[in-house]
């Protein structure tokens, strides 16, 4: 519990997911009726923080990874088979499903070297990307063209797979990973990144950097001098990137600006797209068609967690929960707030007293 608008943003945030939940974690309820792998990190944080039940995960990640992989990447998008891989970090990080992991290491160890026939001679994930998507930058259905982006992405996944075989006790896969990454790492960071807002985001998001080159990435995002990222499911790592590198009031910003926006409007499930300055009708609109938005879209689902995870800052520090903390980004939110996180087989109730943790 906190102020009565941050607990009707969350409930919303739990309703959408719960719309979409059933034997799989899928997107629209209406219209997609699919799971799709980068969708599915938001909604992995958003279960974890509400329902924390992992078998709709482990069912969504299984399906997903059943497919031949020589037809092809992870949802036919060169991006998922990536999102994929980090999918399945964060299932540990949040449920410790070990067994889990046993059982499908080696079609994630085998979809890493799948992703590898993809690199370039510079290490960039680069050739025979099937369709090359990352997220939509408009209504009308434009997509974003950032080869940084995706490698900053790419990158994200072998820390991921490193962390995966580490797990595993996997020592010769976990250090060709980790060696792979660094390379990939410097040679991004040689490049530097381009006008996309979503290179800075998700390179702040996945620790390419940290210190004050984050610090001063997180400056360019909360300049608003590059373009927006329009969608929910990218509105949430943006909220992450900013909080993690202490632009806390950006954060905030953002969040209202999306989800607070939406339920002011009054919507009861939040929607694929948000664009404030739509009109009449046009709130309806996308990829060119009218009424052809999503209602009611789990990737939209971020409230779930942002709350309780990133404002409340009730994390783990293991795997499983086995450790966790709760360091609230912003304490004069939490001046009498209330969380109840369940967690594999109990739950971690945390209250706040002036923005302090004070029972457990």
């Amino acid at each position: 519990t906190a102020n009565a608008r941050w607990v009707q943003m969350f409930d919303v945030g739990v309703r959408t997911l719960a719309r979409c939940s059933d034997e799989f974690l899928i997107d629209g309820v209406k219209r997609d009726r699919l799971p799709w792998a980068g969708d599915l990190v938001v909604e992995i944080m958003s279960e974890a923080y509400t329902f924390g039940d992992a078998e709709p995960i482990k069912r969504t990640l299984a399906v997903l990874g059943s497919g031949d992989m020589s037809e092809g990447h992870v949802n036919g998008i060169a991006a998922f088979s990536l999102w994929w891989v980090v999918g399945h970090d964060l299932l540990q990080r949040y449920f410790g499903e070990t067994d889990y992991l046993r059982r499908h290491y080696p079609r994630i160890k085998a979809r890493m070297a799948e992703i590898a026939t993809h690199e370039d001679e510079r290490g960039f994930f680069a050739k025979d990307l099937d369709w090359d998507f990352m997220d939509w930058t408009d209504r009308k259905g434009g997509s974003l063209k950032s080869e940084i982006t995706r490698q900053v992405i790419y990158f994200g996944a072998l820390k991921a797979a490193e962390r995966l075989a580490k797990r595993r006790n996997d020592v010769s896969a976990a250090a060709e990973w980790a060696e792979k990454a660094e390379r990939l790492r410097s040679a991004i960071l040689s490049v530097g990144m381009d006008r996309t807002r979503h290179a800075r985001i998700l390179a702040i998001f996945f620790d390419l950097v940290d210190g004050e080159t984050a610090r001063r990435y997180a400056a360019e995002i909360a300049a608003d001098d590059l373009p927006p990222t329009v969608t929910p499911y990218m509105s949430s790592f943006e909220v992450m990137a900013l909080s993690k590198a202490g632009e806390t009031a950006a954060a905030l910003k953002k969040f209202e600006s999306v989800w607070g926006e939406m339920a002011d409007f009054g919507v009861d499930a939040y929607w694929e797209g948000w664009d404030r300055a739509d009109r009449g009708d046009e709130v309806y609109e996308y990829y060119g068609r009218p009424f052809a938005k999503s209602l009611c879209h789990a990737w939209a689902s971020g409230p779930a967690f942002l709350i309780p995870g990133v404002f409340l800052g009730v994390r783990p520090t293991a795997d499983g929960w086995t450790s966790w903390e709760a360091k609230p980004e912003i304490p004069s939110f939490a001046p009498n707030a209330r969380v109840s996180v369940p967690v594999p087989g109990a739950s971690i109730e945390v209250r706040f007293l002036n923005g302090l943790r004070e029972v457990r």
